[in-house]
């Protein structure tokens, strides 16, 4: 879970910079298949919408090219910045 929030939190702060105060609102993880605890995990994160007041994103993470988890996430994002 904490692989999946810092990959969120990074793809959206890289795509639209530092908004303070923006805490994520909703995080849904499915997780596919249990991967072996000696092996690195890779997730990337698809921005699906960054609007003006709420962005979503959708990252995934992979082992060897086998997926092991999707997830779901949303930031609402502070209008005023």
């Amino acid at each position: 879970m904490e692989m999946t929030d810092v990959v969120l939190y990074v793809a959206l702060f890289g795509e639209i910079g530092i908004v303070p105060l923006t805490v994520i609102t909703g995080l849904t993880i499915n997780f596919l298949r249990k991967p072996p605890a000696t092996q690195h995990i890779i997730a990337v994160c698809t921005l699906l919408k960054v609007g003006r007041t709420l962005a979503a994103e959708s990252p995934d993470s992979t082992l060897k090219a086998t997926r092991t988890g999707s997830s779901c996430g949303g930031y609402p994002l502070n209008s005023a910045g």
